[in-house]
């Protein structure tokens, strides 16, 4: 933009851009020279990123906020921008079309946080710095992002190997192997370029993971353990493979989420198109000796929210199941009767009219040794003894013999885990005296398809 075109501007300007401009803080020579810099590699940088996916902030169970990369919004187009002229006590920034900077201007990144049109102006301190997450706002260093998508089409690559189609082979050049179990295994001779010994299949994949991943999950590839022969194997100085012993391939779908970032550390997880549930591949990742890699390796349930529910729920099942254990309820002991050779007392409650009402919750919520813990509640088949409830004339009457404290959760928090098709475990805090404790419940399906207790270990 030449000096003639940034004065005509301002002599055509109508009294609101005068004024606007007026307002506009003047900036010290550094910062002029450091918003430059900044701008120009952010320029350079948005033109190889025209679209960036956005994905809905998650939460975990370990309750740590989880943030994607937002896609960046239109910046609001103009032609040029204007500079700072005469006794003007302003500064002009004009964000370029598209991020595009031919010129040199000074460009202002905008994001726009996702379900709200308000604008939000974000300085990065240096120019690698780009922006994930909607409402909070994480800055990761770009080259750290770069990483993550690159170990993830590495990771998957190394994963998969043994999966149909992932080495290439000759399949009319064939031996086989009789182990020791009366086993027979027929490996295909490998003409994948990637691997021309077992010792380059390890190489191939401590470019990725670290070595004691490969040892913990890998070692199969090179080395037999008591029921499998070796994935690779050489037969007289050349490399053979098995083929399709693998059927946990794992292919993501979309960018990876990046956090927990340090200098030399940071994890990331993605999804998988996996059918089953257990689609979120998470990866801590590590600099070793300047190489990242992958140091840990976990598969997360996607549907993680859905036990978390369900535990929540049978963990307030438990705590009303303890209340009544405890007769923690309204009883006039002024309305008392005789039965079973103890005296009961009229239960006033808006939720529990009978001895069917304890039942329901009963079932509902607990089965196995659970259910049997509080099988003396009401009168049963398995019960033993007099029942603590009872119905005398229509009514719910209540013996009035407390069984020691009522669960006293910690919160609404649960930590869930071990999650199979048919059972869960979850955890929950619980107060006691003296400090907190922890309450370990193992639930499990009901042939209805419903959750329940079925044992609990702690407090």
């Amino acid at each position: 933009m030449n000096k003639e075109r940034e004065f005509n501007m301002l002599e055509n300007a109508d009294d609101k851009t005068v004024e606007l401009l007026a307002e506009v803080p003047v900036l010290t020579k550094e910062e002029k020279e450091r918003m430059l810099s900044m701008s120009k590699n952010k320029a350079d940088r948005m033109k190889r990123e025209r679209n960036i996916s956005t994905n809905t902030a998650e939460e975990q169970v370990s309750g740590v906020e989880r943030y994607n990369r937002p896609k960046w919004k239109t910046f609001a187009s103009m032609a040029a921008c204007v500079a700072l002229v005469g006794g003007i006590a302003g500064t002009v920034f004009v964000i370029g079309k598209s991020g595009r900077n031919d010129s040199g201007s000074k460009v202002m990144a905008q994001v726009t946080d996702e379900g709200t049109s308000e604008v939000t102006t974000v300085e990065a301190t240096t120019a690698e710095k780009t922006i994930y997450g909607g409402a909070n706002v994480e800055f990761v260093p770009e080259d750290t992002y770069r990483t993550a998508e690159e170990l993830e089409a590495n990771f998957t690559e190394v994963d998969k190997l043994g999966c149909p189609g992932s080495i290439s082979c000759d399949t009319n050049t064939v031996q086989s192997v009789h182990d020791k179990n009366d086993q027979y295994f027929t490996y295909y001779k490998v003409t994948d370029s990637r691997f021309t010994s077992v010792e380059s299949v390890k190489e191939y994949c401590l470019n990725t993971v670290t070595e004691e991943l490969f040892n913990e999950r890998y070692i199969g590839y090179i080395k037999a353990d008591n029921t499998n022969a070796p994935l690779f194997k050489e037969f007289d100085g050349e490399l053979y493979t098995m083929i399709g012993v693998n059927n946990y391939e794992r292919t993501p779908e979309g960018a990876p989420t990046v956090y927990d970032v340090t200098e030399n550390s940071f994890t990331m997880q993605y999804q998988t198109a996996d059918v089953d549930w257990y689609n979120v591949v998470k990866l801590k990742v590590i600099n070793e000796n300047g190489t990242w890699k992958v140091a840990e390796y976990a598969l997360l349930n996607s549907r993680q929210d859905d036990y978390i529910a369900y535990a929540k729920g049978i963990k307030a099942g438990l705590a009303e199941l303890d209340k009544l254990e405890c007769c923690a309820l309204d009883i006039d002991t002024n309305n008392a009767k005789q039965a079973y050779d103890l005296t009961y007392y009229k239960v006033n409650s808006d939720t529990y009219h009978s001895t069917a009402d304890i039942i329901r919750v009963l079932e509902n919520y607990t089965t196995g040794d659970v259910y049997n813990s509080y099988s003396n509640l009401v009168q049963s088949e398995i019960s033993s003894g007099n029942p603590l409830y009872t119905d005398i004339d229509g009514e719910l009457y209540c013996a009035n013999l407390p069984k020691g404290r009522a669960y006293d959760f910690n919160g609404e928090g649960v930590d869930v885990y071990t999650i199979e098709d048919n059972s869960f475990v979850f955890d929950a805090p619980v107060n006691v005296p003296g400090g907190i404790s922890v309450v370990t419940v193992f639930v499990t399906r009901d042939t209805d398809g419903s959750w329940k207790a079925e044992s609990v270990k702690g407090v």
